[in-house]
């Protein structure tokens, strides 16, 4: 029984603190100046970090060569000749 009243009073006591710390919150967001929907808008878009790696990933694919442009690629070969062609009929002139 003790247990139980012990456990009411440290989260009765636990509620307080934070009911009293999350008034000290709001009254100190009442007090700023009000916030517009666009300034909440523009605040996530400049902290959004997926959209700046988007904007990377768009800046490095801008300075890409494409492959039509680039240059081909170089290749080297040779070639052999037989000395004499020769079928069944004999050597070919």
């Amino acid at each position: 029984m003790v247990r139980l009243l012990r456990g009411i009073v440290f989260l009765s006591f636990i509620l307080v603190a934070l009911l009293y710390c999350f008034e000290a919150r709001a009254q100190e967001f009442s007090e700023q100046s009000p916030a517009s929907l666009e300034s909440f808008l523009q605040e996530a878009l400049s902290h959004n970090s997926s959209l700046e790696s988007s904007r990377h990933l768009q800046e490095a694919a801008r300075h890409r060569i494409p492959q039509s442009w680039a240059l081909p690629d170089p290749t080297a070969g040779y070639m052999v000749m037989g000395d004499m062609l020769e079928t069944r009929l004999g050597p070919q002139e």
